[in-house]
């Protein structure tokens, strides 16, 4: 009996501290993920570039915005945040021939406390063949 009541009150410790240090905690729906993000992709066709995404979280987890490189720019279409992973759609790209499911996820460097979006996305292509890609390391470049 004792030994129990020694063991919650340690617990109950943690939780009105907080977890120890360097333990990385997901991201909840509390943590705005809207701005705009910079970095670099790659997909299976071995192309890749740089692109940037701006995204813009409602209160509700709908998201909105759209992606750009230097020629074009896609707009995020069903978009929706569940935790800390965030999905979108891009309908009708190239001529109509594609679309993209999106899915990225949010994470901070433990050490200091950077967001970053990281995630893949796959290419059902009409006109040609399916592929995939993936965003490596998007940084948030400007906040709302």
């Amino acid at each position: 009996m004792h030994r129990s009541l020694i063991l919650l009150l340690v617990l109950m410790a943690l939780l009105v501290i907080g977890a120890p240090q360097g333990i990385s905690q997901p991201h909840s729906t509390a943590i705005n993920v809207s701005g705009t993000w910079s970095g670099d992709w790659r997909n299976s066709k071995q192309e890749s570039g740089k692109s940037t995404l701006v995204i813009i979280e409602e209160a509700n987890g709908l998201i909105k915005g759209e992606e750009r490189d230097e020629t074009t720019s896609y707009s995020i279409v069903n978009g929706q945040r569940t935790g800390n992973v965030l999905t979108w759609e891009y309908r009708n790209v190239a001529g109509a021939c594609r679309n993209y499911k999106v899915r990225i996820e949010v994470a901070s460097d433990v050490r200091t406390g950077e967001l970053t979006v990281s995630g893949s996305y796959a290419v059902e292509d009409r006109c040609q063949e399916n592929y995939a890609g993936e965003y490596l390391n998007y940084k948030k470049v400007q906040a709302p």
